[in-house]
């Protein structure tokens, strides 16, 4: 385990490069979806493409990985359930709110935004 941390970016410059390449890589499968001939296998082979890329991409950024901690939901769930998830707490540490918290709130944000980037979305 010990070489697989080596690995892990460490300085701003460093995430910054390998979040370029993992955009990168994202924008190659888009290609190869669309490259790809209809067929029964098509979902199950891009589907099992898109997880191994996003186990690396957790891998060589924990803090991607944190934004779904924080959420309460997986990597796995769809943008709709973490949407739902967001909102939730949102309502319950909104600082207008008497059980509010805002510093809560702010790191709920923080994770949204993170997580509406890595899936590929702006709402």
């Amino acid at each position: 385990m010990d070489r697989l941390e080596a690995v892990r970016p460490r300085g701003e410059l460093e995430i910054r490069q390998v979040e370029m390449l993992l955009e990168q890589l994202h924008a190659a499968l888009d290609e190869i979806e669309r490259g790809f001939k209809p067929g029964p296998w098509r979902k199950l082979a891009l589907k099992g493409i898109r997880r191994g890329v996003t186990e690396l991409e957790m891998f060589l950024l924990p803090q991607r990985a944190e934004a779904f901690k924080i959420l309460g939901g997986h990597r796995m769930n769809s943008l709709k359930e973490l949407k739902e998830r967001f909102h939730r707490l949102a309502r319950q540490y909104h600082p207008d709110l008497p059980t509010g918290d805002e510093s809560k709130m702010q790191e709920l944000n923080r994770a949204w935004e993170t997580v509406k980037r890595i899936k590929g979305t702006s709402f």
